[in-house]
């Protein structure tokens, strides 16, 4: 599915409509909003917190934070956590083997680590603080609301009437409590952000790409376009799961949207580890496209990362258009590519084995 990307980008060098030029928030004023936590203690794995706990570690003597996590509380058990069986001596191990099959480690519940909870995962909790965010706004500064968790399709009733069908266009965030928060509905609770104020939208869960449509008047994409500064990076598109969400403890093992996109534009991994090589223009900073063109070409998992961008071509190039396109050469395309552009496009190259000056339409048969 990589292909998706790929034709994305072949069309904005096209048609002239390049993504948007946010530079990172790296040591600027910042005001931030984190959500996580699955709907369940069942769902709300290790991994979910973890996300929390790494972002908010890169957040740290920001202007203004909050961090809506699972229940509110640090007190219930709401996270599940892979409990590694006790090692075994090799005879145990042989017998075990010979006689049952291998069965997995269990899984525990405890209560949140995360140094900051400031309400819960809720509906009418992330709503609220949308407005608290959207007030910090008012200085003008960068904001920063970024989503971990689950999500699922949304659904809607034919207009010749029926059984509702699943949609990929109004996606919704699981949240606390079996509750949801869909595309539409984190739109209304934007319709007052200030004009001017950028505002970052990052978004790991499954179909979180459907968010995307956030650059439509009330997340609809049939509307115009807003009249607002805002962009979003999305681990995958509207219509696939994302990776991500173990209850595993080993995150030296993780692959997914989090640990590759803020371990580019921050240059610090999840684990403390350095990370270079995502200044693909060698300017000496990491913009969040740059971190977005390092995330497709690491994030080796099930996710199809996409950013506003892409929704915005998608929705003006739709599959069912005519695709000539695609038949633009490759070294047309390279030509107006800027740095990070020819790194994903030459990176996507060698990963779905594609050459030649045909190779974006090949990408579409992959």
């Amino acid at each position: 599915m990589r292909f998706i990307y790929l034709s994305c980008l072949s069309l904005s060098l096209g048609t002239g409509a390049y993504a948007q030029q946010t530079a990172a928030p790296k040591k600027l004023p910042l005001n931030t909003l984190i959500v996580s936590g699955g709907p369940n203690p069942t769902y709300n794995q290790y991994a979910i917190e973890s996300n929390a706990r790494y972002v908010e570690k890169l957040t740290q003597g920001v202007t203004a934070r909050r961090i809506l996590f699972a229940d509110g509380t640090k007190t219930s058990p709401t996270i599940s956590v892979v409990k590694p069986a006790p090692d075994q001596d090799e005879q145990t191990v042989f017998n075990w083997l010979l006689r049952q099959p291998p069965v997995p480690d269990p899984i525990v519940f405890r209560a949140s680590t995360l140094p900051q909870i400031d309400g819960p995962a809720t509906k009418e909790s992330v709503t609220q603080n949308i407005g608290w965010l959207a007030e910090q706004a008012k200085n003008g500064q960068k904001s920063l609301l970024y989503f971990t968790g689950h999500g699922s399709l949304g659904s809607k009733v034919p207009e010749a009437g029926g059984k509702p069908e699943p949609d990929s266009q109004n996606t919704v965030y699981n949240l606390w409590s079996d509750q949801n928060i869909s595309v539409r509905e984190t739109a209304e609770a934007l319709k007052n952000w200030p004009q001017a104020s950028p505002l970052v939208v990052v978004m790991v869960q499954c179909y979180s790409g459907g968010f995307g449509n956030l650059l439509f008047e009330g997340g609809d994409p049939t509307k115009p376009l807003l009249d607002r500064n805002f962009c979003g990076f999305y681990a995958t598109i509207g219509e696939r799961m994302a990776s991500g969400c173990t209850s595993q403890v080993n995150e030296t093992d993780y692959q997914d949207f989090t640990t590759h996109f803020f371990a580019a534009l921050t240059g610090v991994s999840r684990d403390g580890r350095k990370v270079s090589g995502a200044d693909y223009d060698k300017n000496g900073t990491v913009t969040m496209l740059e971190a977005m063109a390092w995330t497709n070409l690491k994030d080796l998992s099930i996710d199809v990362p996409v950013c506003t961008s892409d929704a915005y071509l998608r929705n003006i190039f739709p599959a069912t258009a005519d695709q000539s396109w695609a038949q633009t050469p490759y070294s047309t395309i390279v030509k107006s590519a800027a740095p990070w552009q020819k790194a994903v496009l030459e990176g996507l190259s060698n990963q779905l084995g594609l050459k030649g000056e045909l190779r974006i339409a090949d990408s579409m048969k992959v």
